[in-house]
């Protein structure tokens, strides 16, 4: 799991999440929880990844 912090453009990032294999879990105030794609072992790499998806 991921947490990433959102203050704009939340709707955005979450579908752009979502669609490159992430799965939206929930949302507490600013942090937002998703689940990463199935097998993935290297969590630090997938945060890296996420941060450059644009």
């Amino acid at each position: 799991m991921i947490i990433v912090n959102l203050a704009q453009k939340q709707k955005e990032i979450i579908e752009l999440l979502e669609a490159n294999g992430y799965t939206f879990v929930k949302k507490q105030a600013l942090k937002h929880y998703f689940e990463v794609p199935a097998g993935v072992t290297d969590l630090d790499e997938e945060v890296k990844k996420s941060e450059s998806l644009d």
